[in-house]
């Protein structure tokens, strides 16, 4: 990889995190002037969707494949009380003991609008840090998620 990026032909890298940049530099001796950081998001769409009916209320989702720690957030999320749903929705996990009521895998959801709209709380659980990942900044009313 070092002998692609620092390439003669090579002029900018663009990456969607300011320490995926920072971490890149330190491992392949750049500088941050090689690189343009533009997060990568989507539009707010709360308003669109916030009267769309789905199957559950009050709870809490997690969204994503790839760099997800969902292992760690099933046992955390043990601990809180049975009334805290959580709704785990990737195509891609699978789980290795049997989930609590509180705790609902669905593998049928892709990145639908209307969960994301009608949850209280988006999760998302990052495996590492220093790893960019396909990630979705989502704004919900006054908070950035």
């Amino acid at each position: 990889m070092g002998f692609c990026i620092k390439n003669k032909y090579i002029d900018y890298i663009h990456v969607p995190s300011r320490n995926y940049a920072e971490k890149t530099c330190k491992d392949f001796n750049l500088s941050m002037e090689k690189f343009i950081v533009v997060p990568f998001g989507i539009d707010d769409t709360y308003e669109k969707y916030k009267n769309t009916k789905v199957e559950y209320d009050n709870y809490s989702l997690s969204i994503g494949r790839s760099n997800r720690d969902y292992d760690f957030l099933i046992k955390v999320w043990k601990k809180l009380p049975k009334e805290q749903k959580l709704v785990i929705a990737c195509d891609e996990y699978k789980v290795t003991e049997k989930l609590p009521e509180n705790i609902i895998l669905r593998n049928d959801i892709r990145f639908d609008i209307p969960y994301i709209a009608k949850c209280k709380l988006v999760i998302i659980p990052i495996q590492d840090g220093n790893i960019a990942s396909r990630r979705y900044s989502i704004i919900k009313s006054n908070v950035i998620l």
